[in-house]
This record gives C-alpha cells, structure tokens and sequence, in this order.
C-alpha cells in the first residue's frame, strides 16, 4: 500500500504556517463548529436585509455554506479513518514491510500466514514502522491541504467580486462583509480537506522518504479470499469513501455552474457595471466555479484511481508470477489424479484432499482479480466525472451559442 518507512532522523522544524495546520486538524471538530456559528449569522442578516422580498435572498452564498459545513463535517475524521486502514491491512498481513520478511518465505501468497507468527519483538519493530509512515504521511497531507488551500483562496476571492455589495443597504453591506470573511476561512479549510484526500490517495501508495529506500511496502494478495479481491477490498472501498465525501461540493458547483450558465442573472449578482471590462458579476462567479470544480475533479482523480492504478500494477505483476506456476500445479494434480486410483481408505481420502486444493488453487491462481475494487466502483467514478464535466459544459453551451455555431458548421 506505501513503499517505503519514515527515516529515523529526527524531524525537521516546521514553519508557523504548518503549526497552524496542525492545530486545524487536531481542532477541526470545533473550527467547523464555529465557522457553521458565522454562516448562521450571515443567514440572519441576508433573511433581514431582504425581508419581505425572499425571491432577491441570496442562495448562491447560503447554498455554499451549507455544503462547505458538510464537507468539512464529513471529512474530519479522515486522520483517523486512514490509519485504521493501515493497522488493517497489516494486521491481516496482505501488506507487509519487505526488510521485515527478507528472512521468511520466498512466496508472496506465504507472506500472510508467516506474518500472523511474527514474534512479539517484530510485531514491535513493526507497530513502530507504521507509526512511522502515518506520520510522515500525515505532514505530507498538511503540505499538500496548504497548496490545495493557496489555490481555492483565489477563486474565493473571484467569487466574492461577483457578488452585489448592497448598496447602501446597512444590512446589506454588513451581509457581504460578513461573507467576505466566512469565504476565505472556508476556502483554505476546504483546502486543507481536499488537499488531505489527494495526499492520501497519490502518496498513500506511491510513499518515498528521503532514507531506507530499500524498506519498501509489498503486497502478499490472499488468493480465494472471500472479499473477492485478495484481501485488498478495504483498501479500494476507502478510496471510493474518499471521493464520495466530495460529492456535495461537485453537485453544488455543477447545478450553479449549470443555472448560470442558462442566462438566470439573480438580482444579488453585481450589476454596477463590469470591473474589468467584458466581465459582469455572473462572469467571475462562472470563473471561480469553474475554476474550483476542475480542481476538486482532478483531486478526485487522484485520491481514487491514482492508488488503485498503482496497486493494479503490483497485483498484476503477482498474478503473472502465479499464471506461471499453473503448470507445475496441473502436473502435480494428473500425478494425484493418477495415485488416488490406485489408493484405497484413509489414504484415498487424503489423496482427494490434496487434488481439491490444488484444483481450487488453479481456479484462484486463474480468476485472481487485478484490480482491488469491483468494476461497478469503476463505472460509477467515471460516471460521476462524465456527468460532472458534460452537464456544466452543456448549459454553458447553450447560452453562449455554441451549439448553434456547431449547428451552422458545414461538413
């Protein structure tokens, strides 16, 4: 699942910046909390400033509040949910540390039963070896949510400048000064959240230090496990969870990305005239949007189908290994085939025995998966990105006119 451990050299000084991020993730139960207290005042004062006119309240900046609260509610425990994963799998042996078994068997599909009778001592040297990787990868997370964050911010920024400002409504303004503050605190802690997902999902297999490079992480696939894929199923359901915990902001940006997009202009849009020439207030919301929801589409790509194409490569690897030993073990089963006929009682039963398992051992050596999700897991991410990316693109289409430019191309 990763490839190699955390040096044992002391860790190097961190900035005040990634102090900070660490306090975000050691408190983030109570920052979400607080930031859902300020949205809830923004409500309040968009309710009042246009109270009695509700079709002008604006639900483009109540809309996103809620799905950022909800986001950053249901990824809060991604630390903890990771982690467990990693137990997991080494726990039940289908990930182990290669320095570890360098003196165990040869054969991967080994691996897990020898790993289960490490004596204490190793089992120690282990537990120590994973706490190590969860912690190198955890400051890689915060490093990877600040640049997510240093990229959302902006596009916060944009969307606030396509924002009405009130007027000289006092409630009005206070509103808009309020989402000015709530819009950045959520960008950078979003960020953090999304920058967390891609972190786990691109370096939680693909894991190098900068010492013991020859420490590296191997797979020991169960053939004929009952989950379908070697064991390895956890690991491609936490993956699916990683994506899914995004699919409020995506169906968010989709559906105002496509409203938009069909020319509805509400009355909360700044319409004091464009501030860079060309751009009106729908033209930087669309920028902002557009550019955000690309984002978390490509970090979606890699929290999901960068680990597993990494996985699928090493498990395709162990099955080639397996496929050619499959002669070997048909030879072995016509030479049982060929004893139990001449055998008779206990010695028979034995003989059939052996020839069931070598029989079931070439149906799973033959129908090892490659992947370790299902492809219905595969079917819905990419209906998900298609459908994502095609409604948007669709809706704009038609207001811009670019359907009818197409229409009037000659072939």
């Amino acid at each position: 699942m990763v490839s190699t451990v955390q040096s044992s050299e002391p860790a190097r000084s961190e900035t005040a910046v990634l102090q900070a991020v660490y306090w975000y993730y050691a408190n983030a139960r109570e920052v979400t909390g607080w930031l859902a207290l300020l949205s809830a005042v923004y409500l309040v004062l968009e309710v009042l400033s246009h109270w009695g006119d509700w079709a002008n309240v604006n639900l483009l900046v109540i809309t996103g509040f809620a799905v950022a609260v909800f986001l950053l509610l249901g990824t809060q425990d991604l630390r903890r949910e990771f982690e467990s994963l990693v137990d997991k799998v080494f726990m039940e042996g289908v990930v182990y540390f290669r320095e570890m078994a360098k003196d165990g068997p040869d054969d991967p599909e080994t691996i897990s039963r020898w790993r289960r009778k490490l004596s204490r001592r190793e089992r120690a040297r282990q537990d120590s070896l994973v706490a190590g990787v969860k912690q190198d990868l955890n400051r890689r997370t915060a490093r990877w949510g600040l640049w997510t964050g240093a990229l959302l911010l902006p596009m916060g920024l944009i969307w606030l400048l396509g924002l009405d400002h009130g007027g000289s409504d006092r409630l009005a303004n206070l509103a808009y000064a309020m989402a000015a503050i709530i819009v950045p605190l959520f960008c950078i802690t979003a960020g953090l959240r999304l920058g967390q997902i891609a972190c786990y999902g691109w370096r939680g297999t693909r894991y190098r230090s900068y010492a013991y490079e020859s420490n590296h992480i191997g797979l020991s696939p169960v053939l004929g496990h009952h989950d379908g894929h070697c064991g390895l199923a956890p690991i491609g359901k936490f993956y699916l969870l990683l994506v899914t915990k995004v699919v409020w902001p995506v169906i968010y940006l989709v559906v105002w990305i496509s409203v938009l997009g069909l020319g509805f202009e509400p009355a909360y849009l700044d319409a004091s005239g464009p501030v860079i020439d060309g751009f009106d207030g729908r033209d930087f919301i669309l920028v902002a949007m557009t550019g955000a929801l690309a984002l978390i589409l490509f970090l979606q790509v890699l929290g999901f189908l960068a680990p597993l194409s990494s996985i699928h490569k090493e498990l395709k690897k162990l099955k080639s290994h397996y496929i050619k030993t499959l002669h070997e073990e048909s030879e072995r089963l016509a030479l049982l085939q060929e004893r139990i006929e001449g055998a008779e009682g206990a010695e028979r039963a034995d003989l059939i025995s052996q020839a069931a398992y070598h029989r079931e051992r070439c149906r799973d050596i033959w129908n090892m998966p490659e992947w370790p999700a299902s492809s219905r897991m595969f079917r819905r991410f990419w209906l998900n990105q298609a459908v994502s990316v095609t409604v948007p693109v669709c809706f704009n289409a038609w207001d811009t006119g670019l359907l009818d430019w197409l229409a009037g191309l000659e072939f």
